[in-house]
């Protein structure tokens, strides 16, 4: 929702239509027939943080557009998670890897929001008690425009 948002936004496509395009993508991606297993989306998170790729290149055009990633910001944290995991160098951090691989700022809200996301995963906080807080970055975002 993020993504179509700015994607919206960006480009002046009507939301409605986006939001149409994604409920396709979400219906097939639920198709078992097209053998789209969790292993091969979640494969190469050095490619996924990358600073164009779909993570962080989305993330980062939502920060442009004004809208909070927060629930983009999941996912990159859990890629992060992921490459961390697989690092053959386990004394790599999570910082080094957002300067150096997604190349951000690490003074910037979206690079803090990420490893604010990545610290919860790894504490092994529960999807939910992840969620909740980024829904109450959304709402502090809101409470701004509001």
């Amino acid at each position: 929702e993020e993504s179509a948002r700015t994607l919206s936004k960006k480009y002046g496509v009507p939301l409605e239509d986006i939001m149409l395009h994604m409920a396709n993508l979400l219906d097939r991606f639920t198709n078992v027939a097209l053998r789209d297993t969790c292993s091969r989306v979640g494969r190469e998170p050095a490619r996924k943080l990358s600073p164009a790729d779909r993570l962080i290149g989305s993330a980062t055009l939502a920060t442009e557009m004004g809208i909070t990633p927060a629930y983009i910001a999941i996912g990159a944290a859990a890629g992060l998670f992921r490459y961390m995991n697989e690092a053959e160098d386990k004394t790599l951090t999570a910082e080094a890897v957002l300067a150096n691989v997604s190349e951000l700022d690490m003074n910037s809200e979206l690079a803090q929001l990420i490893l604010g996301m990545y610290e919860m995963i790894r504490e092994g906080k529960s999807f939910g008690e992840i969620r909740r807080v980024a829904d109450k970055k959304v709402a502090e975002k809101l409470e701004n425009v509001i």
